[in-house]
Parts: C-alpha cells; sequence; structure tokens
C-alpha cells in the first residue's frame, strides 16, 4: 500500500524544487499561510475583551488583546496548535483556489498528456463545499464517537479516516479535469488503495507544525502524479 504512494511523494519533493515550479509552490505556501492567519485573527479577535480566565485560547495578558500579545511566546505557540488543528479544513479550500493550478504547472514538467478541462468556479466551489461537508461530518462524528473509546489510537484513527476523504477528493478533482464525474468515480474505486495511502501520508504530514504549511501544495503535486499515472493506465 505504501511503497507506491512513498515513491510518488518522493518524486514530489523532487519536483518541488523544479526551477520550473517554484513560482506555483511559493504562491501555494503564501495561500497556506494565509489561511492559518485568517483562522488565527479571527479567533484571537473574538476573545478581545475578555478577561484572561474567560479566554478559550488564553493569550492576552491583560483584559484587552495588545499587539505585544499576538506576537509573544504564547501566541506562536497558538498558532502553531492552530495550524494542526486547521490545516485539513486548510486542504478543502486549497483544493478549491489553487489544484488547477499546481495540477497544469506538473503536467507542462511530465508533459505527453492531453489538454485538461478546468472546472468553472461555481462548479469548483461547489464540489469544495461538498468536500468540506464531508470532513466537518466525518471528523465530528469521529470526535463523539470514535475517538474517546480508541485511546491513544486516536491519531491513527484521525489519520486513517482523513487520509480515505482526502484521497478520494483529491484524485476525483485531478481526474475529472480529463475524464467525466462518474468515470472519474470508478477509477478512485479502482484505485483507492494507493488513493488512500497517498491520502494518509497528506493527512499526516497537515498535522506536523511547520511541515504542515507546505503540505497542502506537496499534496496537490503528489495527487497530480497519482492521477496522471491513473489516466495513462486507462487511457
Amino acid at each position: 500500500m505504501g511503497s507506491g504512494a512513498t515513491a510518488d511523494w518522493r518524486a514530489t519533493l523532487a519536483l518541488a524544487a523544479e526551477p520550473r515550479l517554484r513560482r506555483v509552490v511559493a504562491m501555494g505556501l503564501g495561500l497556506s499561510i494565509a489561511l492559518i492567519v485568517i483562522f488565527y485573527g479571527l479567533v484571537i479577535g473574538a476573545q478581545t475583551g475578555l478577561p484572561r480566565e474567560e479566554q478559550l485560547f488564553p493569550v492576552a495578558s491583560g483584559e484587552r488583546l495588545t499587539l505585544a500579545d499576538l506576537v509573544s511566546v504564547e501566541s506562536f505557540l497558538f498558532l502553531l496548535g492552530v495550524s494542526i488543528l486547521m490545516m485539513v479544513p486548510v486542504a478543502s479550500v486549497f483544493s478549491w483556489l489553487f489544484l488547477d493550478d499546481v495540477a497544469d504547472a506538473a503536467d507542462r514538467i511530465e508533459g505527453g498528456l492531453p489538454p485538461a478541462r478546468h472546472l468553472g468556479r461555481w462548479d469548483a466551489f461547489v464540489a469544495n463545499v461538498n468536500f468540506f461537508g464531508v470532513l466537518a461530518a466525518v471528523n465530528i462524528l469521529a470526535l463523539i464517537y470514535l475517538y474517546p473509546r480508541i485511546g491513544y489510537w486516536t491519531p491513527v484513527a484521525f489519520w486513517l479516516l482523513n487520509g480515505v476523504i482526502l484521497g478520494k477528493e483529491y484524485l476525483q478533482l485531478v481526474l475529472v479535469r480529463r475524464m467525466p464525474q462518474g468515470q472519474a468515480r470508478r477509477e478512485w474505486w479502482r484505485n483507492l488503495v494507493p488513493a488512500t495511502a497517498c491520502g494518509t501520508i497528506f493527512a499526516i504530514a497537515l498535522t506536523v507544525p511547520l511541515v504542515n504549511v507546505a503540505a497542502p501544495v506537496l499534496g496537490a503535486l503528489a495527487f497530480a502524479r497519482l492521477g496522471n499515472r491513473v489516466f495513462r493506465a486507462r487511457a
């Protein structure tokens, strides 16, 4: 299960260093950082005016949130924690905003593929809302009914559950650029094991602080490679 996915991710790291991809990779990193910071700002801003003991995430040193609080060590540690919680949803938003750009760049590097069809912004938005809804529902249900019962196995279950979802959605989003939606869904079923393995590595990377900032763009590249390999095998 893991060998092909591991090879895809090793090749992705090499591909990310390709000079022709530096602009796309840099933009992907910037988008990931911006999404984390936006969420961080919303959560911290919502606490403004609350006494420290009433704050959900106590980073303010007094009754009011100050600039010093925002750049404190506590605040930085909180931001790292937020990145762990937020990166799976960030990966969902990333797929809507940037997956086509990453896949197009990978196509130019690999070559030998027919022109891809881009989803319209509205169709991509609807697909992303569905993706985000599935992610949220599965993780909320697991948080309530599964994780409290499995103790130390919780991280493994989290990675596998999200690996299945990320594998399904990212692979289908790549494949639907060159085939109908129904065929893309069937190809995901045929390639369930490599898609899940690739998605699980993606999910693990999303939960590692600092590494997770680069994970969305690297995950998109990994699935672009996997999708192109699946397409060539069926062509």
